[in-house]
């Protein structure tokens, strides 16, 4: 394993390097509902990262366990024709109270600089393109931020300003997740040909939206040429499925604890 250190960040990797790939495909891991990383995985199977970019900036796990070990860093895999980079950590970001949202600037801000920048350099990334989906509008007001169903594709390029497109062909307006415009805009003040963000609607009573992730995944090949595997697809929903249903089984154990437990009639003082 080597390490090569960018400014804030390292980038973990066995074997060099690769230049000549133009494109970059970003992700979020844990968004709800699961379509990007379905849509994701879908390309990339099981296999493991190429290479890990950490930084002291973005907290990781700092307990771990034999089984089910869990590794650290955004996770950087090379396709032939594109870079993927799965982003596993971010720092935490309430909507409110916007003081306490803006503190996570400087945390954020420069291992994304220093990725993006390392990538045009080294790997030679023209064209930024950030797959995600409008699960975050349901918190928000109706009036101004629209839900969207799960086989709708909403598109924003960041180098054309306002430059919304939709299956219905209609303006709209976005709420943009802080990864999601970062990396977006940033790739646009770097000079980059192109920088976009496509994002699927959803159906909000799916954990897992199928749907959703076949929406992407369709463009993703149309327009990426990415090769989408359903078998791949397959066996990460399962995964997915067995996670949900241990973190229901833990939940109700901890709701059961707490309902049977005997209030304290110790007196203090």
């Amino acid at each position: 394993m080597m390490r090569t250190k960018y400014e804030t960040i390292d980038i973990y990797h066995d074997k060099p390097i690769p230049n000549g790939i133009d494109t970059l495909l970003v992700y979020a891991a844990n968004e709800y509902g699961s379509a990007t990383s379905i849509a994701a995985k879908g390309i990339l199977g099981d296999r493991q990262p190429d290479a890990r970019i950490v930084t002291h900036l973005i907290t990781n796990t700092i307990f771990n366990q034999t089984v089910d070990f869990e590794d650290i860093g955004w996770e950087l895999y090379f396709e032939d024709n594109a870079a993927i980079l799965c982003i596993t950590n971010w720092p935490a970001t309430p909507i409110v109270p916007l003081e306490e949202a803006e503190r996570t600037w400087i945390y954020a801000y420069p291992p994304t600089r220093d990725t993006l920048e390392w990538l045009i350099n080294n790997v030679g990334v023209e064209s930024v393109t950030y797959i995600s989906s409008t699960t975050i509008h349901n918190v928000l007001d109706s009036d101004i931020f629209k839900t969207y169903e799960p086989n709708e594709l909403i598109h924003y390029d960041f180098i054309e300003d306002n430059h919304r497109l939709r299956l219905a062909q209609k303006e709209d307006t976005l709420f943009l997740s802080p990864p999601t415009w970062l990396f977006g805009h940033l790739s646009k003040l770097m000079g980059l040909s192109k920088s976009q963000v496509l994002m699927s609607g959803h159906d909000s009573e799916k954990k897992i939206d199928r749907v959703a992730a076949d929406t992407l995944s369709k463009w993703l090949e149309s327009n990426m040429n990415l090769k989408y595997n359903q078998h791949y697809a397959n066996e990460f929903i399962e995964v997915l499925e067995k996670r949900h249903s241990n973190n229901e089984i833990i939940t109700k154990k901890i709701s059961d604890m707490m309902a049977e437990s005997e209030p304290n009639q110790m007196l203090w003082g």
